[in-house]
Parts: C-alpha cells; structure tokens; sequence
C-alpha cells in the first residue's frame, strides 16, 4: 500500500476501521444472542426432552442467519464507508493538488502567484502559507538580483564604451602613427570582445539564455578555433597536446560557448606542469556533444575534483594566477544551455574536465 496514492489509502484505512467495528459489534451481537438462546434451550429440556431437539434446531438456525444477514450488512457498511472515505480523502487533498499545480507552474519569471488556500486553519492551509511566504522571500530575491545585474551592467559597460569611445575618434581622425594603428586595432577589438563577452554574461546572470533561439553552434570548429589561441603557452610550456575533435552541432549562444571552451583549455594549459600531456576529445555520446579536457595535475580525489567547480576555489594551487571563477562560469554557462560540467579524477595524476551539451535539432 505504499505505492497507493494518499486519497485510496486513507479510503482503505476508513474501509478496514469500519469493517472492524462491524465485525466487533457482529461478535458482541452473536455471543449475547447464542447465550441468550442457549439459556432458553436449557430452561425447554428441563421441562421436557422431546422439544431440546426442536429448540436446537431452530437456535441454529436462528444464529446462522443472523450472522449471514450481518455479514452482509457489515461488507455492505465496509463499501459505504470506503466510498464516504474516497470522497472525503478527495475534498481534503484537492487544497493539496493546488500546491502541487502552483509548484509545478512557478519558476523564476512568476513567481507572484500565490495560493491563498481556503478552508479550516488546519496542517494544509499551514502548508499553504508557508509555500507562499516562500515564494514571497524568492521573489524579493529576485528583484534584488535583478537590481543588482542592472547596476552591475551599467558599471561593467560604461568603462568599455569610454574606451572604444576614446580609441575609435582618434583612429577615425587617423591622429594616431601608423606604427601604432595595429596594436589599437587589437584594443578595439580585445575592447568588442569583453563587451559581447559582459552582454553575454549578464543575460546568464538573468537566466535569459535560451538556446532554442539562439544560433547553431560546431562545437569542435569552437574548441579548435580557441585552441589555436594558446599555440604560443603550450609551446612555451612545451606541453603535449592531442585533439579528437569529431562535428558536435548545438545550439546556443556563440560566445558564452567560446567562453566555456576558453576557460576549460585555460584551466587546463595553465594547471599543468611544464612538459606534462593535455588531451581535448570533442564527441557525441547518448545524444549529447561532450567536450573532454584530460590534462596533468595533482592526483584530487572526487570530491576535491568536484569542489573545483566552485567558485573561488582552486584546489591549493596558487601559483598559477587565475581567480579561481573559471570553471564555475563554464558549469553555469553549460547549465544555462540546458547541459552540465564535472571535474573528476582521470587516473593517477591527472584531471578530466567534462562539459555536455544538448545536440541541436537537424
């Protein structure tokens, strides 16, 4: 009965309650009934033996249709109370289905509805309550976070266009030499990058990102593309990079994808110690593309591994720069995109970074 919904349990329960009361009150009735009946037989063969066998008999028959007819009676009250328990369970569960409809309804973006649930001030209604004071806590939550991303984004966003303002007239102007017009064309566009790249956070932040109107993405041309940009560190370092990188189409934001691949092979060719081994693989598995950065490290067990993906924390290693944000980015953007990131540990002294992400609809 535990796999029973709640209404057909507390119906049972009402049933077998009232089957037992039947069934103690039938007994009581049969014992007084047969004693009854029994002193009547004695007090007839007292007075003579030829009637007892008479009397007997109709005592029998006496008791056993009474105990038939209450038997009856009794199955007939037990199916009466298990449908008076069915639709009493059902009034007082039907509050309880709307707190079920409204938690199931709620996300981020609506968080105003409210059940206000009528009826006694019974455990229900105080289930009610508490969900909508909840719910109010969440939404005042939300609007601070909200406020916050907004000023946020104008602090993040100002300095960027004070910048590409003050480059941009002089270029335009041609006030610049032309020895240095290259390297202020790089600011631009390092300038235009950090602003799609703030855009693209702060619409994460909000929880805006939506990948089924966002574009179609090759996640193997991206890893490749972003890999290219470190030749100069692994050759430097002398790290030993391998690539499998096999057509792995999703659909997301372009640049918070780059993002993530970027802040994964960073981790990677930054964490790994001069002449050590980076391995990217760009697959498909169980219908997911699945980005897989195995590099050189310190032997983490699982949970040190996991906790990397928390932000601010960089498993004790200090002296490799960084801020200790890059891998918590990379899960919130692979989560915003309806997909997950893990570290764990890939063996003896190396580290396996895993990013999937949903294939797109051909």
């Amino acid at each position: 009965m535990r796999r029973w919904p709640v209404r057909a349990r507390l119906a049972v329960l009402v049933a077998l309650v009232a089957t037992a009361a039947g069934v103690g009150v039938l007994l009581a009735q049969y014992l007084v009934v047969a004693h009854l009946l029994d002193a009547q037989v004695r007090t007839v063969a007292v007075g003579s033996g030829d009637v007892t066998g008479v009397v007997v008999g109709v005592r029998d028959t006496v008791l056993g249709g009474a105990l038939a007819w209450s038997l009856a009676i009794v199955g007939v009250c037990a199916l009466l109370a298990a449908v008076a328990g069915w639709w009493s369970a059902g009034r007082s569960l039907s509050r309880l289905r709307d707190v079920t409809r409204l938690a199931r309804a709620t996300s981020e973006r609506d968080l105003h509805a409210r059940l206000d649930l009528p009826g006694p001030d019974d455990e229900i209604k105080e289930l009610g309550d508490t969900i909508d004071a909840m719910l109010a806590r969440l939404q005042r939550g939300f609007e601070d976070r909200e406020r916050f991303v907004a000023d946020a984004s104008h602090e993040l966003r100002t300095p960027l266009a004070a910048t590409r303002a003050a480059l941009e007239a002089p270029l335009a102007q041609g006030r610049f030499p032309d020895d240095v017009v290259p390297d202020v064309r790089r600011a631009l566009a390092a300038n235009a990058r950090s602003a799609a790249l703030v855009a693209a956070l702060l619409q994460l932040a909000r929880g805006e990102v939506d990948p089924v109107a966002c574009e179609v993405v090759d996640l193997a041309g991206t890893v490749e593309a972003v890999l290219d940009g470190y030749a100069e560190r692994v050759a430097g370092r002398g790290l030993a990079v391998t690539v499998d990188l096999a057509p792995s189409v999703v659909r997301g934001d372009e640049t918070l994808l780059a993002r993530a691949v970027d802040n994964v092979l960073d981790n990677a060719t930054r964490y790994t110690p001069a002449g050590g081994r980076v391995r990217v693989r760009v697959g498909t598995t169980d219908g997911r593309a699945r980005l897989d950065v195995v590099n050189d490290g310190p032997t983490l067990t699982p949970q040190e591994a996991a906790r990397l993906l928390e932000p601010f924390h960089r498993g004790g290693a200090t002296g490799a720069g960084g801020h200790g944000l890059g891998l918590a980015i990379v899960r919130s953007i692979a989560v915003g995109h309806r997909g997950g990131a893990e570290v764990a540990p890939a063996g003896p002294g190396a580290v396996r970074t895993t990013v999937t992400l949903p294939l797109a609809d051909r």
